[in-house]
């Protein structure tokens, strides 16, 4: 429920309250026009007329569990750390979301956050690398110079020294979590044509497993999520 200052009236917020508060305009310090709410797999994120926030979902699975407020507090910070190696400009920081007495929710209270945000500068989604590249208004100097800067960041970046059997180990629990995962879909056709990429994932890491381990040797601590 929303007072007149824009703020959710609630006890204990759940994530659909945060989600309802987070995705009207009201509720943001600078009173936006409107808020695009994108929903991905793992977080939530709001974006107005010049930022985006993301709040991490309290979800858990193979290799992460993101269900309690330290928990996804760590976790921002190391999205942070990570992102800002690239797009210093572009990450900001972290905002506190906190549940105020009376159950008001606000950016940056005085009371015990219940949740952390990231905040982000807003991206034309028109600049993407992808949509240049398939409205073909791409340039070689462009991507030469992505290229360059890419090269460098990984030529620099920290090894991670993973031992191969830890490495082999790693793939296949997340190759059994995609499966389980995947294999529980409500929609079929994902099911019919997920599962069968999955499992010949499988199958090539068994057979190549030599070069994985090889390719342990060369592991850094780069960025999974560039676009």
């Amino acid at each position: 429920m929303l007072d007149g200052s824009g703020a959710v009236a609630c006890a204990n917020a759940t994530l659909g309250e945060k989600v309802r508060f987070l995705s009207d305009p009201c509720s943001y310090p600078d009173r936006e026009h409107g808020v695009e709410v994108v929903e991905t797999h793992y977080s939530w994120v709001f974006l107005t007329r010049g930022h985006a926030f993301k709040l991490k979902k309290p979800a858990h699975g193979e290799g992460f569990d993101f269900r309690n407020v330290e928990a996804r507090r760590r976790n921002a910070l190391a999205e942070l750390r990570l992102n800002r190696r690239l797009a210093p400009t572009i990450y900001l920081g972290m905002v506190a979301l906190t549940e105020e007495p009376g159950g008001r929710l606000c950016f940056g209270g005085e009371a015990e956050p219940i949740d952390w945000l990231v905040k982000m500068v807003r991206l034309d989604s028109d600049f993407m690398l992808d949509r240049q590249l398939g409205a073909g208004v791409w340039h070689y100097g462009e991507l030469e110079a992505l290229a360059d800067r890419l090269a460098k960041f990984f030529a620099h970046a920290r090894r991670l020294n993973l031992a191969p059997p830890a490495y082999i180990a790693q793939l296949q629990r997340e190759l059994r979590y995609a499966l389980g995962s995947l294999g529980r879909a409500s929609e079929p056709r994902v099911r019919c044509r997920a599962v069968p990429i999955i499992r010949t994932l499988r199958a090539f890491l068994t057979r190549n497993e030599a070069f994985f381990r090889q390719r342990s040797r060369f592991l850094i601590d780069g960025h999974g999520d560039l676009r």
